[in-house]
């Protein structure tokens, strides 16, 4: 099957015969089991509306992260902010929002800004420097720019912002009041998620929006619960005028509230511990297995890994039962690019040999040639 524009996100796995699904970069070690286990107990609690105002999961939150409460939103996945944010823009400036987003990048948000009405001017990274972030996004921050999407670690590529070229960037969008979406999403994954964080200076940019969320790092996509922190409170005010009543589902509240009351009882968490040990040692032994296969791997810092192959891969590992995501249809990308999520060791020893076997069987077999992938693929 070639992948289609469903397959835009990761974790298509619908009307497939998957065995393992790299497509999605969720933690291998699956969410706590306390957090399950309050799941479960109280799930009578189903027959009940949840807080709308989301009270103990929002102090919660901000005690874990260590910002005042009312700096805190919560969304039902981290999508639900990013398509909230440039509507509530374009309500307090009473225009459409020109949006900056440096491409590739998640695709949201892009298609957030275009359905809120608005502009999404594309910066385009350059392979050359691996698709980073340079100081010539500098000279795009004009006045007539309203929001910047950024990611950190970047998705799909998976490179880090460098902190001087990002404290340069919030200095001029505060004087150019331009309101920074900072998509932390993935960050936690890092050791240095406390001191990377941009939640440490949102007192100080009050224009800088930091999104989280628990989908990836707790395992838990199918509860979908996204966070932000921002120190603008008229803004996060507007945020919550572009969300539904109870948004964030009575699951979503106890799960996160569970989650987040034991990091704060316990900050030396032994499954932060083991995921950010897990990642890092997987991460890098399967870079190096597919260096060694020839593909062209970008430096990973989060659980996910992007690399480019001339030989097609993604029609021959579903038929093996293995979906891996591929990147054709991000802005400034084609087919060949690929990003897969760092699973447990059994998983990725099977990524790894089928990948192998495709690139052996390539050598003698003509349909495995390059190019063979359509360029719209998702």
């Amino acid at each position: 099957m070639r992948p289609t524009d469903q397959d835009r996100h990761g974790g298509n796995i619908y009307n497939r015969q998957i065995r393992y699904d790299f497509s999605s970069n969720i933690n291998p070690l699956g969410i706590p089991a306390f957090a399950l286990k309050k799941l479960q107990d109280e799930a009578v609690r189903c027959e009940r509306y949840p807080d709308p105002e989301y009270r103990e999961l929002k102090t919660s939150i901000a005690r874990m992260e260590q910002v005042p409460q009312e700096w805190v939103i919560c969304g039902n996945g981290a999508s639900e902010l990013i398509y909230a944010l440039p509507r509530a823009l374009a309500m307090r400036k009473e225009r459409p929002v020109r949006a900056l987003i440096p491409q590739p990048s998640f695709s949201e948000y892009e298609r957030a800004v275009q359905a809120a009405g608005g502009h999404a001017a594309a910066f385009l990274l350059k392979k050359e420097n691996g698709f980073r972030i340079t100081e010539d996004i500098l000279d795009e921050l004009t006045p007539d720019i309203d929001l910047l999407c950024l990611c950190n670690p970047a998705n799909p590529i998976g490179n880090r912002l460098d902190e001087a070229l990002l404290a340069k960037i919030l200095r001029q969008c505060r004087e150019a009041q331009i309101v920074v979406l900072l998509d932390e999403c993935f960050l936690p994954f890092c050791e240095d998620y406390e001191s990377a964080s941009g939640k440490r200076v949102i007192k100080e940019y009050p224009q800088l929006f930091v999104l989280n969320a628990f989908t990836k790092i707790y395992a838990m996509p199918g509860i979908r619960l996204g966070y932000g922190m921002c120190s603008d409170i008229m803004l996060l005010a507007g945020l919550r005028e572009q969300i539904p009543e109870w948004s964030v589902s009575q699951s979503a509240q106890t799960a996160g509230t569970s989650i987040a009351g034991y990091r704060i009882r316990e900050p030396r968490w032994d499954y932060m511990r083991r995921t950010r040990e897990l990642i890092r040692e997987q991460r890098e032994e399967m870079a190096g297995k597919l260096r060694e296969l020839g593909m062209q791997v970008f430096p990973p810092t989060a659980d996910f890994i992007c690399f480019y192959s001339r030989i097609p891969l993604f029609e021959e590992l579903e038929k093996a039962g293995i979906l891996i995501r591929t990147c054709g249809n991000y802005r400034g990308l084609t087919s060949g690019y690929y990003r897969t999520a760092v699973r447990n060791p059994e998983e990725n020893r099977a990524l790894i040999r089928e990948i192998d076997r495709i690139v052996k069987t390539a050598g003698k077999d003509r349909s495995l040639e390059p190019g063979q992938e359509g360029e719209n693929c998702g």
